[in-house]
Parts: C-alpha cells; sequence; structure tokens
C-alpha cells in the first residue's frame, strides 16, 4: 500500500507492497511537483560608479527578468550585485 502522512505543510509519502492506500492524495502530491514552476536566475555585478546599473536593469526587466535579491560594498568605488529570476 502506498500512503501519505500529512502533519502541517509536510507530507511524507511511504511505500509498501500493492497499490496507494488514498489515491487523491496520493495523485495531488504527484501532480503538483510536476506543475510547480522553474527559475532560471541571473546574477549582475560590477561597479555602481562605471555601470548604469539603471539601465542594466531595465533592459533586463523587459527580458523578463525579475530582482530577488542584491547587496553592495565598498572595493576600489561601489560594488553591487544583484540576483534576478525568471521563469524557464
Amino acid at each position: 500500500c502506498t500512503g501519505i502522512h500529512t502533519m502541517g505543510t509536510h507530507a511524507t509519502v511511504y511505500e509498501s507492497e500493492g497499490p496507494p492506500c488514498d489515491y487523491e492524495q496520493y495523485n495531488i502530491l504527484h501532480v503538483q511537483s510536476m506543475f510547480m514552476q522553474k527559475w532560471e536566475y541571473r546574477v549582475l555585478k560590477g561597479n555602481a560608479w562605471r555601470d548604469d546599473v539603471q539601465g542594466a536593469l531595465n533592459n533586463l526587466g523587459e527580458e523578463g527578468w525579475e530582482v530577488c535579491s542584491g547587496g553592495a560594498g565598498a572595493d576600489d568605488g561601489v560594488f553591487y550585485f544583484v540576483v534576478l529570476k525568471r521563469p524557464c
């Protein structure tokens, strides 16, 4: 028998010989994983004093990229990095 044990937001699939014990829960768990959004990531980095950061981000936004993280520091100017993602 194959079954699913759920607790809060966690689910555990367990299997033994035979068909699924609860077809509905089993099918929901497997169908959800087939349709989960997949993402492509890109890292933009450079020196903010020399680079046109706003222009680069605007261009990437037109290509479907979305900023999901970033940071800055000092290394012979202002160093930055931006992490972007878009659906695959």
